[in-house]
């Protein structure tokens, strides 16, 4: 059988470029890996950039999937022509990775410990200890695959084929789309076939079995695997409370099992795992028997962040959400997530449930303890919904400090969340103050939208000094400015929160209103009039309306027996006057 020839694929020079910078780095970072230890500076540096380098290529392209050939590394069929990445891709080859692909989204810790496996797999003969597709294999990364044939060719140019040596990870098509045929033709016949067999037995043949039966095996595998990582977990955490440990235990295997149990139990959204990890690591920082190479793992491992984003989509999938869990949510920030405040504001930000995101808060506040000033600067950087949520903590903590947050805010803020906040501030007792109060009507004075915003919130909420204030603006000659809902809005608060008299004479000198010019204004101005006589079924109101009802206008006349009709059939069901109010 031969490889059909097949032309390169076109690939944009800057992923070429991009590639082979990622290469570069990988390569400087193994070979740091060799030479000094994990918390060395120089290490540190090489893997920062090698780490900012893969992240600038997977956000530009996608995932970087590589085909390795005995002497270069290829992207989509064109070759990464480096001269300093030749003995890098023969190393990968004689190892017997074949091809390779890393994934957008993939960990920081993942990432650094694929280097660590390179530093140290590349290195490896056969005979002293495992090689790289071994040491990959058994790292079960998520966003990290490869590809190694059962048998393939040795520096001597002898073929292996130990059968038992590999498991199929990955084929290479699976990996980077391209067909594995050239690679099996290489190996004799028996070999294939043990490599064919064992892709067979490992995968399955689910094209023969019913898809929920597909279904529910890979959940039992999903199972085992957690039920696995907890019994393994405890095994770890029994021999770290001995008082000698194994000699393989050393620091570099603290910090690598601490990371994998933390992996596993964050990609299967277990957070009492995540919690026990925690706990273990907090538990390990104050042990006196700890040595000084075990607290620099376990400080790595305490840098070795998780991504807040990560961490509030894995809390969607968790029974309950933060709202049920939100102290273990909290553990687990204080530990493995950086800075506490920043995170649960975050969190609560991202959550999706309002019994999250008070939960969240609730937390937050706790952990911001008396300061205010944070709170103040958390509401003046949120909208809506979310800035009325941090407005009540800042005012169960400092009041004062609210109601000056409100008054420097409200009057540039967007539409939306002028609603809220004015909203808020009558369901929040200890913020509608005197000064408050005065406050409002003086924004409510200065016209324009907010005007209407704020006599809709008062509205909700009668007050006698708000209807006096009110009463004197219906009364100013200003009025014929004002937009019609405003007047409309004004008009019902007057006559909601007392005695409709005073504001009876205004309205019928409205409706009484003749004019050449502007007509269509001037309708809708009585329209607006007769909409707010709706809110109240006093003897004068309902007079009122029904001599217009029987005038010569057709427009307000129909206008005045539809609210007369509504009058009519609220009280007739019961719901005047203990919702509209009036007199029965």
């Amino acid at each position: 059988m031969s490889e059909e020839e097949t032309p390169p694929s076109t690939v944009a020079p800057e992923a070429i470029s991009g590639a082979i910078d990622v290469l570069r780095k990988l390569d400087k970072s193994a070979r740091m890996r060799r030479f000094y230890d994990m918390t060395h500076d120089l290490v540190r540096r090489f893997e920062s950039d090698l780490l900012g380098a893969l992240r600038s290529y997977l956000e530009r392209f996608g995932d970087l999937s590589l085909r390795v050939r005995p002497t270069t590394f290829e992207l989509s069929g064109a070759p990464l022509e480096a001269t300093d990445l030749d003995e890098f891709a023969l190393a990968f080859f004689r190892q017997g990775v074949i091809a390779v692909r890393f994934q957008t989204g993939i960990p920081d810790d993942e990432f650094a410990r694929f280097v660590e496996l390179c530093a140290v797999g590349l290195q490896t003969s056969a005979t002293t200890q495992d090689d790289l597709p071994t040491l990959l294999w058994r790292a079960s990364f998520t966003r990290i695959q490869y590809a190694a044939p059962v048998g393939y060719i040795e520096d001597d140019g002898s073929l292996r084929s130990n059968d038992d040596l590999f498991v199929d990870q990955e084929s290479v098509s699976q990996v980077i789309g391209e067909s594995l045929t050239l690679d099996l033709d290489r190996l004799p016949a028996h070999t294939r076939k043990a490599y064919e067999d064992r892709v067979a037995r490992l995968k399955g043949n689910d094209v023969a079995l019913p898809p929920d039966l597909v279904a529910l095996r890979a959940e039992v595998e999903a199972e085992t695997t957690l039920s696995l990582a907890w019994r393994t977990f405890e095994i770890v955490r029994a021999m770290l409370s001995m008082p000698r440990r194994p000699l393989e235990f050393d620091a570099d295997s603290l910090r690598g099992l601490v990371l994998q149990f933390r992996r596993i139990f964050f990609d299967r959204a277990d957070l009492d795992g995540l919690v026990a990890v925690a706990s273990l690591v907090r538990d390990l920082e104050t042990s006196a028997s700890l040595s000084a190479d075990d607290r620099a793992a376990i400080a790595a491992v305490r840098e070795s962040r998780i991504d807040e984003t990560e961490l509030a989509n894995m809390l969607s999938r968790v029974p309950g959400g933060a709202a049920a869990n939100v102290e273990k949510v909290t553990r687990v920030v204080q530990t493995f997530v950086g800075d506490e405040r920043t995170a649960l504001a975050k969190l609560a930000d991202m959550d999706k449930s309002a019994k999250g995101r008070k939960a969240l808060d609730e937390a937050l506040g706790e952990v911001a303890g008396n300061d205010a000033e944070y709170l103040v600067n958390r509401f003046r950087s949120a909208d809506g919904r979310r800035a009325v949520e941090t407005l009540a903590l800042l005012a169960r903590m400092d009041v004062a400090q609210a109601r000056m947050a409100v008054a420097v805010r409200l009057p540039g803020a967007s539409d939306e969340t002028q609603f809220e906040l004015l909203e808020a501030i009558h369901t929040i007792p200890s913020l509608l103050d005197e000064r408050m109060r005065a406050a409002l009507l003086r924004l409510a004075a200065k016209g324009g939208a907010l005007r209407l915003r704020i006599l809709e919130s008062f509205s909700v909420h009668p007050d006698a000094e708000v209807r006096a204030t009110v009463l004197e603006w219906l009364k100013s000659p200003e009025l014929d400015e004002w937009d019609v809902k405003t007047v409309e809005t004004a008009l019902r608060l007057v006559l909601t929160s007392g005695d409709a008299a005073p504001i009876l004479s205004l309205v019928t000198d409205i409706l009484d209103r003749k004019s050449l010019f502007g007509r269509k204004q001037l309708l809708d101005l009585k329209l607006a009039a007769v909409a707010a006589l709706g809110a109240s079924d006093a003897p004068d109101v309902l007079a009122l309306l029904q001599r217009h009802a029987e005038g010569k206008d057709k427009d307000i006349g129909r206008a005045c027996k539809e609210v007369l009709e509504r009058i009519a059939f609220e009280r007739s069901r019961g719901l005047r006057p203990s919702q509209l109010g009036g007199e029965a």
